[in-house]
């Protein structure tokens, strides 16, 4: 019995110790760090516009305001097919389209088709060129003595929108919703050092030719005529022309001012031509060039193409001073001189340039 209660008193002794050993041991620590890794797409706005630079003959048109092609059965033409009764003919590319006549009055229709993730801004202008004993006319009857109408007819695949032509110019704006189905998110695989990421891509039913899911707007000219012996005369010596000019703006550009990073250089240590980088900006706020370089002292006087010597160029990003000129300011009295760059765009944005010693 005695022999058993030592056992235990021995055994709760060494728990108690034991117990007593982890209380005083070192406290344990965790420590880690996690980074985060947004996912996003690269390329989240598309601008993909299909359009024409260049329409061809597609604006070229025939007056007959005695009816002489019918009268003759279009002989002069090759036994083109000429729609009946009409005064101005435009030549067709298709004429299945319109009801196998090669020659109606209205042109074939430029068509531009926003393939965009956005809606698009269109801006179409057309004018007419005068013409000495030739009246326009507002509108196709023809009214009073009017002995021309040509008009600008637009469509956005609901509607016509008809203005005749002016010397002045008129202009048709349309504005060509997105797809909003024609759009999916890839993940396009990294190539060499250029890491992988995900994008906006057609998807496989918008790649295909037969796809039908675009927006479209259309535009055509169309015309009558009904000439006096005046104004025959006239026609027949200098048929007006017809200028059209059609824009699209990319939504995707953010609009910039001209600009210029670095506004102080310092002289070479020996004369020799120098270049000073520029930015033309863009969107709508940016220039096409440099309208000219001044050297601001006394009176401003211009560098472009150069006074005296003194030459400065712009091409391609850069305005280039001659060996001349920086040769000149290194000679100067003065320990800087000061230029003045005058950009082409709408405002005439103006930055002053420092050159010092």
């Amino acid at each position: 019995m005695k022999r058993k209660q030592i056992v235990a008193m021995a055994l709760s002794m060494s728990m108690a110790a034991g117990s007593s050993m982890m209380a005083f041991a070192a406290d344990l620590n965790g420590a880690d760090e996690g980074t985060g890794e947004v996912q996003y797409v690269e390329k989240s706005d598309v601008f993909n516009v299909v359009l024409p630079t260049d329409a061809g003959s597609t604006f070229d048109y025939l007056l007959d305001p005695e009816g002489l092609i019918k009268k003759t059965n279009g002989d002069r033409y090759n036994g083109k097919a000429f729609e009946d009764d009409k005064t101005v003919y435009f030549l067709h590319s298709d004429n299945t389209k319109y009801g196998n006549k090669d020659y109606t009055d209205t042109s074939d229709n430029i068509t531009v088709t926003n393939k965009s993730t956005g809606a698009v801004a269109l801006t179409v202008t057309a004018k007419i060129a005068a013409a000495d004993g030739v009246k326009m006319a507002a509108d196709a009857t023809m009214a009073d003595d009017a002995n021309l109408y040509m008009a600008l007819v637009g469509n956005d695949g609901s509607a016509d929108t008809t203005k005749a032509l002016t010397t002045e110019g008129v202009e048709l704006s349309a504005s060509i919703a997105a797809d909003e189905d024609a759009y999916e998110v890839k993940w396009v695989a990294g190539t060499g050092d250029e890491p992988g990421k995900y994008e906006k891509q057609f998807t496989d039913a918008a790649k295909e030719s037969d796809y039908t899911g675009f927006k479209s707007y259309t535009f055509k000219l169309t015309g009558a005529c009904k000439a006096n012996d005046a104004a025959l005369t006239a026609l027949k010596e200098n048929p007006p022309k017809v200028d059209l000019t059609w824009s699209v703006k990319d939504f995707t550009l953010t609009d910039a001012a001209p600009s210029i990073a670095t506004k102080t250089y310092s002289l070479p240590a020996t004369a020799q031509a120098m270049d000073i980088v520029v930015s033309l900006g863009a969107g709508t706020l940016a220039a096409q060039g440099v309208a000219d370089v001044q050297w601001k002292e006394g009176s401003n006087f211009s560098m472009m193409p150069g006074i005296e010597g003194f030459a400065a160029t712009y091409a391609n990003g850069k305005i280039t001073l001659n060996t001349e000129t920086v040769a000149a300011f290194k000679n100067d009295a003065n320990d800087s001189a000061t230029l003045v760059v005058v950009f082409d765009d709408a405002d005439e944005t103006t930055v002053e340039i420092t050159l010092n010693k």
